[in-house]
């Protein structure tokens, strides 16, 4: 079972880069619940264009398999509609709230500051400890940590999201966390 742990990891965090990027993010039908189009013989089909419903077909008990997947996917979507900072309307905007891009072993980190809040944001593809630099809340984690818990490093785990958030100039203030 740990091969599967894996596998649903990698699937939310990879759908977790698209829906916390720029832009307008797209999605597969059946992608939420890690739909497959997997051939008679166990191969699976990778451009299914001109195959019939047999490839095609939805089998929607993947989404009670994937339940887990399923919420971490509509929890992302949440957190992006919530988060005007994720769905910037132009190059200018998105050029100058993006900064200190990093790559680093595979991991990608980044900062976004808008509208008078800071997002540390981390794409980690293997473990690692990274350092925020700062206190930063815990707004979104494509795995099951403790949203809210504040910190200024955190040990990342192999395909894993974080989003950290904090006010700019206000201690007190606590980012909008939103439970779906």
């Amino acid at each position: 079972m740990p091969e599967r742990r894996v596998l649903k990891d990698a699937y939310t965090q990879a759908d977790s880069v698209v829906l916390l990027s720029q832009g307008v993010p797209f999605m597969q039908e059946g992608e939420e619940f890690m739909r497959s189009k997997k051939k008679a013989d166990g191969t699976y089909e990778g451009n299914s264009y001109n195959c019939g419903d047999l490839i095609n077909n939805m089998d929607y008990s993947l989404k009670v398999e994937n339940l887990d997947v399923f919420n971490k996917i509509k929890e992302a979507i949440a957190f992006r509609k919530a988060n005007a900072a994720f769905s910037l309307n132009s190059q200018s905007d998105i050029n100058g709230a993006i900064s200190s891009l990093t790559q680093s072993g595979g991991n990608i980190t980044y900062k976004i500051s808008y509208q008078g809040r800071n997002y540390y944001i981390i794409h980690a593809i293997k473990a690692a400890s990274i350092s925020l630099g700062s206190s930063y809340t815990l707004a979104y984690a494509s795995s099951d940590r403790a949203i809210g818990d504040t910190m200024s490093s955190v040990s990342v785990k192999a395909n894993e999201t974080l989003v950290f958030s904090k006010w700019v100039g206000k201690e007190e203030l606590k980012p909008l966390f939103l439970k779906v």
